[in-house]
């Protein structure tokens, strides 16, 4: 139930016995088998014997099998919060009215604890002591009325005070264990949360960490060889020119072709040290390892990417995986990327259960779709009931050679 928060209804953890603890659901099958059986030792003795038979008549039993159904009625279908409230009152109107009627019996009060079981799972405890009340006075009334015995009704009231009294610290109990056991599941969940976001901060940190290395050694040689061996090569050109009718011609101008050669390779190394670093296929191989939900990846036909284009698709994976980890029926991802007609498609679709309701721009897929629009691509998301999730990125590339 719903009510306060507190703890599971009589029925819902019945019908669905997916949520929950496995435990709540067998505490809830007893609960449940509890109330039948008060029902029935309330039940059997007019069913029994032939003259409380025609005492109760048909009004009688017609309220017993109400009471019966609206107790049971959350088994069946789960209620509402508003519902598991009229449902309560319902059960407290005809537990009353069959205490009221005739025959008066030493076993219809049972029907108060059952009663007040049901109400403490939905109503403060405040409101659960004053049915509690009220149904006590009810007893006294009923009882006081066959007989004028005080001694009878004080051991009639002291005994059904106390069985309420006892289940209602029981439901509280439950409720509270309840409460523990969910904020415990939240801080678990926000944990791996938080440690999957560390491990994808700290792969992103050294990924970072070797890229700036890469460029501070490009930048060195560029700025030390490259210009001497600059230097080196005019100066030699320059030598070539003087001794070009001499002994020394010949191999002057082999040492220039040989520093022209030389500064070329250093231009080419360090044109090379400041692509990106590792491949995408590799850096999206990472981040589906390290992903807080299963995901599988598919990367062909890629070519080579700018640092932009390739930072834009790793965080586009990333933010969709993220997304597809917070819906709640969703298992499994699959990430795809791959070169079409000229274009770098990224596909992430996990095999939840979809919505019919258009998905919702956080800014999370905002700025994915900003990543994209900067390097002249596009993002669309999509979902439909029994679809999942789909984030598809396109990208234009220029032609390259794939890798």
């Amino acid at each position: 139930m719903e009510h306060r928060g507190d703890v599971a209804p009589v029925g819902a953890a019945a019908s669905d016995p997916s949520g929950g603890h496995a435990g709540d659901t067998g505490i809830i099958a007893l609960a449940i088998v509890g109330g039948v059986l008060a029902w029935v030792a309330v039940l059997l003795p007019t069913v029994l014997d032939p003259q409380l038979r025609v005492q109760s008549g048909w009004p009688w039993f017609t309220l017993m099998v109400a009471y019966l159904v609206v107790f049971l009625a959350d088994t069946v279908v789960p209620l509402s919060a508003v519902g598991e409230r009229v449902q309560a009152a319902a059960l407290l109107l005809i537990g009353l009215t069959v205490m009221a009627l005739p025959p008066v019996l030493t076993t219809t009060p049972i029907l108060t604890v059952t009663t007040t079981v049901v109400v403490a799972a939905v109503l403060p405890l405040a409101w659960t002591l004053g049915v509690v009340a009220l149904q006590m006075l009810v007893v006294v009334w009923v009882v006081g009325g066959v007989t004028s015995n005080p001694e009878a009704v004080l051991i009639w009231v002291a005994a059904y005070t106390g069985f309420q009294l006892f289940a209602v610290v029981l439901v509280h109990l439950q409720g509270r264990a309840d409460r523990a056991r969910r904020a415990l599941d939240t801080a678990h969940a926000e944990l791996r949360a938080r440690h999957d976001e560390l491990a994808r901060a700290q792969a992103d940190l050294a990924e970072a960490t070797r890229e700036a290395e890469r460029l501070r050694i490009a930048r060195d040689l560029h700025d030390t060889m490259g210009h001497q061996l600059t230097a080196l090569a005019l100066n030699l050109e320059a030598l070539s020119h003087v001794t070009a009718d001499t002994p020394a011609g010949p191999p002057t101008a082999e040492c220039r072709d040989l520093a022209r050669g030389l500064l070329t390779e250093v231009r080419g190394v360090v044109g090379g040290m400041r692509e990106p670093g590792p491949d995408l296929a590799a850096r999206l191989r990472r981040l589906t390892t390290s992903s807080p939900l299963p995901a599988g990846l598919v990367v062909e036909d890629v070519p080579s990417l700018t640092s932009p284009q390739a930072d834009a698709v790793y965080h586009g994976v990333q933010e969709a995986l993220t997304n597809a980890a917070r819906h709640p029926s969703a298992t499994r991802a699959e990430v795809t990327v791959r070169g079409e007609d000229g274009e770098l498609v990224m596909r992430i679709v996990d095999d939840g259960t979809g919505s019919s309701t258009p998905p919702i721009w956080g800014n999370g897929l905002t700025g994915m779709n900003e990543r994209f629009a900067a390097l002249g691509g596009i993002v669309t998301v999509a979902t439909a009931p029994g679809e999942g999730f789909r984030v598809v990125g396109r990208l234009p590339l220029d032609g390259t050679g794939t890798t």
